[in-house]
C-alpha cells in the first residue's frame, strides 16, 4: 500500500508539496509525503496546515523547552526533530529543493493573544548546499505593527542574499552567539528563529516569541 501523497499504484509519483494535497483532500491539513519537481531523492515527509507546508515549529509545550537548534550543518542540511510531534527543522536540502523550481512565499506566525497570527510574508527561495543556502527574501507583506526581521535596524544585519550558517560552519561567530543555524550577515541577525530562543520584532520591540511557525506557501 502506498503512503499518503503517492497518486498512482506504483508509489512512483507523488504530490509536490502541500498546495497539491489541497486540492487533493479538500482540506490541505495533515502529514503526507511529497516529492518536488526536480527532487532525485526519497519521497519525504511534510506537515500541511491550510495548504501550506510546515518547514520549522516551535511550540509552547513541554517537549520544546528544552530542545536545542543549536545543531549542526549536517543536521540542519538533513532535518531534526519530530515532524508529527514537536519542535523541527524540516531540512536545508528538502526546503532548497521545494523553491527550486518554484515561486514559494514564507510566512511567518506566531501566537499573540492566544491566537495565532501572521507576523510577516516574503518572497521566497533557498539555494542548494553548493551555494551554502543562499537566502533570497523580499518582502511581501508585514502585519500591523510588525518589523521586517531579516533586516534588522542596526549596521550589516541585511540578511537577504546571504549565507546560512551554523556553529560548526561559522561567520564572525554570529551562529555560535545566536545559538542556531540562520542566515547572518556581517552584523549578525536582528530576527532568528533558531536562536537559544525564537526572536523576532513585534509591534516594534524585539521580543521573545513563545510560539514560531514557518510555512511555505505556493504562489
Amino acid at each position: 500500500m502506498c503512503p499518503d501523497g503517492a497518486t498512482d499504484a506504483n508509489c512512483t509519483r507523488y504530490l509536490i508539496d502541500c498546495n497539491d494535497y489541497q486540492g487533493h483532500d479538500g482540506t490541505g491539513r495533515g502529514l503526507v509525503y511529497i516529492k518536488p519537481v526536480d527532487w532525485t531523492g526519497e519521497p519525504f515527509l511534510v506537515v500541511c496546515l491550510g495548504g501550506n507546508t510546515l518547514i520549522q515549529m516551535r511550540d509552547n509545550v513541554s517537549s520544546c523547552y528544552s530542545f536545542s537548534f543549536n545543531r549542526s550543518w549536517s543536521e540542519y542540511r538533513e532535518g531534526f526533530g519530530d515532524i508529527q510531534n514537536g519542535c523541527f527543522w524540516l531540512g536545508n536540502d528538502k526546503i532548497a529543493g521545494i523553491t527550486k523550481s518554484t515561486l514559494y512565499y514564507l510566512i511567518l506566525a506566531t501566537e499573540i493573544d492566544e491566537n495565532i497570527t501572521i507576523v510577516a510574508e516574503y518572497y521566497f527561495m533557498m539555494k542548494s548546499a553548493s551555494n551554502n543556502y543562499q537566502l533570497r527574501a523580499v518582502l511581501k507583506h508585514i502585519s500591523h505593527l510588525h518589523s521586517d526581521g531579516l533586516d534588522g535596524p542596526g549596521t550589516n544585519m541585511d540578511v537577504n542574499n546571504k549565507y546560512f550558517y551554523t556553529y560548526d560552519n561559522d561567520k564572525n561567530g554570529c551562529a555560535a552567539a545566536g545559538g542556531g543555524g540562520w542566515w547572518y550577515d556581517t552584523g549578525c541577525a536582528y530576527g532568528n528563529l533558531n536562536g537559544n530562543w525564537p526572536r523576532w520584532p513585534i509591534q516594534g520591540t524585539l521580543k521573545t516569541l513563545d510560539v514560531s511557525w514557518l510555512l511555505l506557501q505556493r504562489h
